[in-house]
């Protein structure tokens, strides 16, 4: 991955901490906002939606969403605060050339796919409460 570039290893470290963050702004976004809205939304269908299979089957999915959301929520925080911190290191090594250019290489790389994990993840999540907004407006006002 890093001979792919022309950033130096630090410039690359630099860009993926600058995307860690932005990651977990979105996570913080989706469960302050996202999350605890369709909690609320998901309570009111409970109440207000017509009984039919479809709908039971909505209902379901939507509270399977919100209960996954809720077990990964801190697994994807404490990934976050992990990633930051190899980051962080990873730097300090760099920087004052404790590692050989293989080393870094491969930590890179590691990183790299670490982050992409974790942005995926957070991207589905954003996938499945946008969809669940639109099922749960069809019958909350």
């Amino acid at each position: 991955m890093a001979a792919c570039t022309s950033k130096s290893p630090s410039d690359q470290i630099v860009s993926m901490q600058k995307r860690l963050s932005k990651a977990e702004k979105h996570l913080e976004v989706l469960y302050n906002e996202d999350f605890n809205a369709l909690i609320g939304k998901c309570m009111a269908l409970d109440t207000v939606m017509p009984p039919t299979e479809e709908n039971g089957e909505g209902l379901f999915l939507m509270k399977q969403y919100l209960q996954q959301f809720e077990t990964m929520h801190p697994i994807m925080t404490g990934d976050i605060s992990y990633s930051r911190q190899q980051l962080s290191n990873l730097k300090d090594d760099v920087d004052t050339g404790i590692l050989d250019a293989e080393k870094v290489t491969k930590y890179i790389a590691d990183e790299e796919a670490a982050l992409k994990m974790l942005e995926a993840q957070v991207d589905y999540f954003q996938e499945k409460f946008d969809e669940q907004g639109r099922f749960a407006k069809k019958f909350v006002k």
